[in-house]
């Protein structure tokens, strides 16, 4: 599966402190420089058992990489921009990793999805899997990486309806119960540009992962068929 890195469609604008005409160099207030690449340590188990995921291969642009016994790889990839990893595993749905990356190196920590799970959990909703069109999972977390209990997501394209998992049964609705894991689970959607309209807990806001960036800027991603794309939120 080749690399998809340019993921949300979003212009990110860089702010460029300019000196006073005649100022000397050392009073500027320079801070310390941005890096141009940073490296994503990826962590992956299954979504059921929790077990760590050995053997998965992860692909970005032209590196290749295989996650270990303890379930982990990395990869380098550009700073402040929009990423896709792209996994694949023996038995488990193809994915996509997405977010926006910051400055600063950082852990990708993923639970997958095995293809019979997924197909299982359609069908008790009372669907069943399309190989035309793709999954949408949203990860909304809190900074202690619980779920964001009463975070609601809604997104702008025909899906099966939204489904979550509480006491990792699948459970109809788009909102983050309480009880439930940290994700919304759209099935069935049709590939291409998705919008997301998420409604954090009150009082929260939810920022794109890693950079941290308001959610409000950060809603615009993309699916692929028979793939399940996976983006990130941590609400506090």
């Amino acid at each position: 599966m080749n690399a998809r890195n340019l993921l949300p469609l979003l212009l990110l604008a860089s702010l460029i402190a300019a000196c006073p005409s005649g100022a000397d160099d050392d009073d500027s207030a320079a801070g310390p420089p941005v890096p141009d690449f940073i490296d994503v340590e990826i962590r992956l188990s299954d979504i059921v058992t929790d077990d760590l995921l050995a053997g998965a291969s992860l692909d970005f642009e032209d590196q290749h990489a295989e996650t270990d016994t303890n379930g982990r790889a990395r990869v380098t990839i550009p700073s402040q921009d929009p990423f896709g990893l792209d996994v694949s595993a023996d038995g488990y749905a193809d994915h996509v990793l997405a977010g926006l990356a910051g400055v600063a190196d950082f852990q990708y920590v993923a639970r997958v999805f095995d293809r019979n799970t997924l197909g299982t959990w359609l069908v008790e909703l009372g669907t069943a899997p399309d190989p035309q069109m793709g999954v949408l999972v949203v990860a909304l977390q809190t900074i202690a990486l619980q779920a964001a209990a009463d975070a609601v997501v809604t997104i702008d394209v025909a899906s099966d309806p939204a489904f979550v998992l509480v006491d990792g049964d699948p459970q109809a609705g788009d909102e983050l119960v309480f009880g439930a894991d940290a994700f919304v689970i759209f099935p069935n959607v049709a590939p291409g540009t998705v919008n997301l309209d998420i409604n954090p807990p009150e009082g929260d806001s939810c920022l794109a992962h890693p950079a941290l960036i308001a959610s409000g800027d950060v809603t615009t991603w993309t699916t692929w068929a028979d793939t399940v794309t996976v983006v990130g939120y941590i609400c506090q």
